[in-house]
């Protein structure tokens, strides 16, 4: 076997099941995908960085068009530029960009494996089942496969994550590495960071394990990494601030005080310090814990069998963990659950976790194989097999054929009821269009909802996110936005109506009247107070 048929290998395999759960993919789930597609479509078509989405009151000012990413990272959108010139602004185009960069994740966790087990010392045989094995289950595990299909943020940070914990033991190999190695680390976590804020953590690893290592001349040396990526970094922070009338990180640091998920939505009343610490010590620990125990399941079930294993492989085999090799992407890869559990109780509960945990789930991709070639080791002695004699024998096979038996059926699962869902909400917004379109409602009046991506999406319209407070507060959002509408979609928000039964049955407010919407939907006019 030449040394790229592997890597080129995993690689097609990894290509091969992002583009057929693509193809089953035929509208942006979740909503975030809307928005990179909007914005890079929009690029495209010479309107600029703008979407016509109000997601968050958080970081004015509020208007539409409106300048796009305020706390979100851009490159994601600029990856489907190309295509979109190419072959027209469209879900698929977006989709085609980010299937190709999600892809790489498969051969860079062979890589990686590669470099572990040379590491640690196992056989040449060995150390090509445990590389083929981690690049193939990382290629079919459910959670990686949906990200690069619904095209947003996740997808390309665990490719350029892991690319930068690939370029780590490089840039720190010897006492006076080549330059090249920590300037092409910088660059890619630059590159990184423009994907996902979580970038960070992994120059938080390279900087511990630059001082750990050598010390004081590590720290000086890592500067050369870390300008190249301030030269990447510092152009889009200086847009930020000369876009926004508040620093975006004003909302970054208001996420951590969200008490239930909606608060992202809060017009009249934003979360504070002092509304998160007034649920007390018992509340604040029960925020954590099931933030904790959430995130844990996520990788459990959504990166099943390569969490279970993986851990069950670190559990038994420590020193694993390490391994210079593994080291960046462990350092990683803790900060990621600890802070995002700890710091970001609910948001990441609400997406922020398994949006950022790509590089987690590869290391135990990663552990996974190592586990899984040991066992078939094992059983091999015990069966007196002697077939182990190369990588394309059927005993080294068998280890890497297992953990893609148990993780593919997911995968498949995963992307049929994706599929599912896409074709229930394109229906359920084909038939709103329809009613919009009846209304007596202006076209450039945007329309309050609680899926503001979507209908953008679906109708072509302004979307301002409904905040889950009383009549007033909607009715204050609508006068002052320019607002004539508001439609929430009944299928699983019933507590939504719960809270806000007045104005959406036209039974307690006199400035909504109710208009006609397809079920799911339900749909008032605001009347009150028009310019």
């Amino acid at each position: 076997m030449s040394s790229l048929a592997a890597p080129l290998g995993v690689f097609a395999a990894a290509l091969a099941a992002r583009a057929a759960t693509a193809a089953l993919i035929t509208f942006p789930i979740p909503e975030g995908s809307a928005y990179y597609v909007a914005a890079a479509g929009n690029l495209a078509t010479g309107r600029g960085l703008v979407v016509d989405v109000l997601w968050s009151y958080a970081t004015p000012p509020f208007e539409l068009p409106r300048p796009a990413f305020d706390l979100w990272q851009p490159l994601a959108s600029l990856f489907a530029v190309p295509a979109m010139t190419l072959f027209g602004p469209s879900l698929a185009s977006t989709q085609t960009a980010i299937i190709l960069i999600g892809a790489l994740a498969a051969p860079l966790a062979w890589l990686i494996a590669r470099d572990a087990a040379i590491e640690i010392g196992l056989p040449a045989v060995h150390v090509s089942v445990v590389a083929l094995g981690a690049g193939l289950l990382v290629a079919v595990t459910a959670l990686l496969v949906v990200q690069s299909a619904e095209p947003d943020s996740s997808a390309p940070f665990t490719t350029l994550a892991l690319a930068a914990c690939w370029l780590v033991p490089r840039a720190l190999a010897e006492r006076r590495p080549s330059v090249r190695w920590r300037v092409l680390l910088g660059a890619t976590i630059g590159l990184a960071y423009l994907t996902r804020q979580e970038a960070i953590y992994v120059a938080v690893a390279y900087l511990a394990l630059a001082w750990w290592t050598q010390r004081g001349d590590g720290i000086r040396r890592s500067s050369v990494a870390l300008a190249i990526a301030g030269l990447i970094v510092v152009p889009w922070l200086v847009r930020q601030a000369v876009t926004w009338q508040a620093s975006p990180f004003a909302q970054l640091l208001e996420n951590a005080w969200w008490v239930e998920a909606t608060d992202i939505f809060a017009w009249s009343e934003r979360p504070t310090l002092a509304s998160h610490l007034a649920l007390g010590l018992p509340g604040l620990v029960d925020l954590r814990l099931d933030a904790v125990l959430g995130n844990g399941g996520l990788l459990l079930l959504a990166a099943f069998p390569a969490a279970v294993l993986g851990l069950a492989t670190l559990l038994a085999l420590p020193r694993l963990a390490a391994l210079a090799a593994l080291r960046p992407v462990a350092i990683a890869a803790v900060l990621t659950f600890a802070l995002d559990s700890l710091a970001f109780p609910v948001a990441s509960g609400a997406g922020l976790y398994a949006h950022g945990a790509g590089p987690t789930i590869v290391l135990l991709a990663i552990l996974a194989a190592f586990g899984a070639d040991r066992a078939v080791h094992s059983l091999s002695r015990i069966r007196s097999w002697r077939l182990m004699t190369s990588a394309l024998s059927p005993a080294a096979l068998l280890a890497p054929a297992a953990l893609v038996a148990v993780a593919f059926p997911l995968a498949a699962l995963s992307a049929t009821l994706e599929h599912e869902r896409a074709v229930e909400v394109r229906t359920d917004y084909a038939a709103l269009a329809v009613a919009v379109a009846a209304w007596d409602v202006a076209p450039d009046r945007p329309i309050v909802t609680d899926h503001p991506m979507w209908l953008a999406a679906a109708l072509g319209r302004g979307g301002l996110a409904l905040p889950r407070e009383d009549a007033a507060a909607v009715a204050d959002l609508a006068r002052k936005l320019g607002a004539r509408a508001v439609v929430v979609r009944d299928r699983d928000a019933e507590a939504t109506f719960a809270q806000l039964p007045g104005y959406l049955a036209a039974d307690g407010s006199p400035c909504f009247t109710a208009l006609p919407a397809p079920p799911p939907f339900r749909a008032v006019a605001f009347t009150c107070g028009l310019p």
